[in-house]
């Protein structure tokens, strides 16, 4: 039998629930019983909070109390997570390493099959089931509103020097793109060149994109100025007709690929879902 990632570092538990690292309990706690280890799952819960993220829906589970149980009552189950597999394991594996000191039960991963399997009783299955499906929904909702947002990744606070270099460099094209986009909403048309504004509510996430990645494509491709302005959620073009038009069409590909991209990911997550109800 093909044995999943960390098998031998972590065994399953004994008829008494005692045994690898689940023995040490849910958290760590100081002497005060305050929380001296903050996991991963916290730290995006906190970040969703502070960008107003839709707190995630438990998905329904009562299909793993019927699963067939073993001699000591246990159950094993099984599901594709796909593209959350890097996630799930983290760097240098310390998430996978994380979510296992807090599940009370088995948990391995099967990197051919982007996969994850628990092992233990069935209400310990459900509670780690819930909460790899919660890890999931949130790295995957932060993500997308930093994309969005045009914020950098979240970077570890280990190294102050270095965070504050890294956190320097990461300000850097950013502080740039807000300055070039402040310019084009300044700037005057010349003889020949007309201007346009399009309505893009809810969109000029996506016309700006991280760091400003596809509004600086779509000046440079069209050779427009182009002003997106958050508070009226609209875009001002202004050039040459023939360039302004090059550029309509860019912002509109642009705005149609993020939307592509949003419903991809919401139809993964959906079939994942579904298959889970069926078993």
């Amino acid at each position: 039998m093909k044995r999943g990632r960390y098998e031998d570092d972590y065994p399953p538990l004994d008829d008494h629930g005692v045994g690898g690292p689940n023995s040490a309990g849910k958290r760590q706690r100081g002497n005060d019983g305050g929380i001296v280890h903050l996991t991963l799952i916290d730290k995006l819960r906190e970040e969703a909070a502070r960008r107003n993220i839709q707190p995630y829906e438990p998905i329904q589970t009562d299909f793993i109390l019927q699963l067939p149980q073993d001699e000591r009552g246990k159950v094993s189950y099984e599901e594709v997570v796909g593209e959350n597999l890097g996630l799930i394991i983290g760097k240098k594996f310390n998430t996978h390493k994380e979510l296992q000191r807090i599940m009370d039960c088995s948990f391995k991963v099967w990197d051919e099959k982007k996969a994850v399997s628990y092992h233990g009783f069935p209400e310990k299955v459900i509670e780690a089931v819930l909460l790899v499906q919660e890890l999931c929904y949130l790295g995957q909702a932060t993500k997308r509103a930093r994309e969005e947002e045009g914020d950098p990744l979240p970077v570890k606070q280990h190294n102050q020097h270095q965070h504050h270099q890294q956190q320097q460099q990461q300000q850097q094209p950013q502080q740039q793109s807000r300055q070039q986009n402040n310019k084009e909403e300044t700037y005057e048309p010349k003889e020949g060149e007309i201007i346009e504004t399009i309505e893009a509510p809810g969109k000029i996430g996506l016309v700006l994109g991280r760091k400003g990645v596809n509004i600086t494509r779509i000046r440079r491709v069209s050779n427009c100025n182009v002003h997106a302005d958050n508070e009226t959620q609209s875009i001002r073009i202004v050039g040459i007709p023939e360039n302004v038009q090059k550029c309509v069409a860019l912002i509109n590909e642009t705005i149609e690929r993020g939307n592509k991209n949003r419903a991809e990911k919401q139809q993964q997550q959906q079939q994942q879902r579904s298959m889970m109800d069926q078993q």
